[in-house]
């Protein structure tokens, strides 16, 4: 049986972002309950490395989502050409949001390295070892696979 081709993000973007902000938050009170300050600072870690990209999704999706929203702050279409100069003086045209999707991308890089960080710490002090040891296996297994593919 052949399935659809059919993707969340681009058939209907305003659901998509609401499903995938509340998958986020459900996932992370799952793993944050019951919630205390200790455990809180125990279990973050996992949480910025690994949930955070459906938060993620949905932050991709919004202007997508709200087009005349972030027209009026930007003061052109959200599908216009910008123009960028990247290392070595280089040029790169892409749409708004394509550039908007990078920067996001980008983001949650620095925040799922600095979730896998707060996860070595966690280690060192002891605590929480199961969840604090995935997020710093999946940073691991996930920088030896982008090493493999990008070199």
């Amino acid at each position: 049986m052949c399935f659809p081709d059919f993707d969340f993000a681009h058939s209907d973007p305003a659901v998509a972002c609401v499903v995938y902000t509340a998958a986020w938050a459900a996932v992370s009170a799952a793993i944050l309950w019951p919630f205390s300050r200790e455990r809180f600072l125990d279990r973050s870690p996992i949480i910025l490395t690994l949930v955070t990209g459906l938060l993620l999704n949905a932050i991709e999706v919004l202007p997508v989502a709200l087009p005349r929203f972030f027209e009026f702050f930007i003061n052109h279409s959200i599908y216009s050409e910008v123009s960028i100069r990247q290392v070595h003086n280089t040029l790169v045209s892409m749409t708004w949001v394509e550039r908007w999707q990078e920067l996001a991308g980008q983001t949650f890089l620095w925040v799922s390295a600095a979730g896998a960080f707060w996860a070595a710490i966690n280690l060192c002090r002891r605590r929480a070892w199961i969840t604090n040891t995935l997020a710093v296996a999946y940073w691991i297994v996930a920088w030896f696979v982008a090493r493999a593919f990008v070199a």
